[in-house]
């Protein structure tokens, strides 16, 4: 569970830092990727290396800013089979968000495959489900 934690971080602090190196290394950088994000006013989906890559390198350059909210993450759930994990958190930043890790194990390294987020903070108290 730590190296697939160590790969989660490493993605999330080379994006918010502006690394795409360091950003990039934590992907398996195949077709079979995919990135997706839900708020309450849009749902967008990248699929495959090239199209997400393409994506976060205009990203970058479009929002040079390095963010320095700090991040907590909490209710970890994992599923790990010999080189697939699913992974499960809640992640409180600048906003909190319900999060979705699927990685796969590649040369001995947990590399991610999914990132799939749904951004809480956007909807109205009682709209999430098991909100009260």
């Amino acid at each position: 569970e730590q190296a697939i934690i160590k790969t989660i971080e490493q993605e999330t602090d080379g994006f918010w830092e502006r690394d795409f190196d360091r950003w990039a290394s934590a992907w398996s950088q195949t077709d079979a990727v995919l990135w997706s994000g839900t708020t309450s006013e849009y749902h967008q989906e990248l699929n495959g290396w090239k199209e997400l890559s393409a994506f976060v390198k205009k990203s970058f350059e479009d929002y040079p800013s390095v963010n320095t909210s700090p991040v907590q993450r909490m209710n970890w759930k994992f599923q790990i089979n010999k080189n697939m994990a699913w992974v499960r958190f809640d992640q409180d930043s600048d906003v909190v968000s319900s999060e979705i890790r699927i990685l796969e194990k590649k040369g001995g390294k947990w590399k991610l495959v999914h990132v799939g987020w749904i951004n809480e903070s956007s909807f109205e108290k009682g709209m999430v489900e098991g909100e009260e």
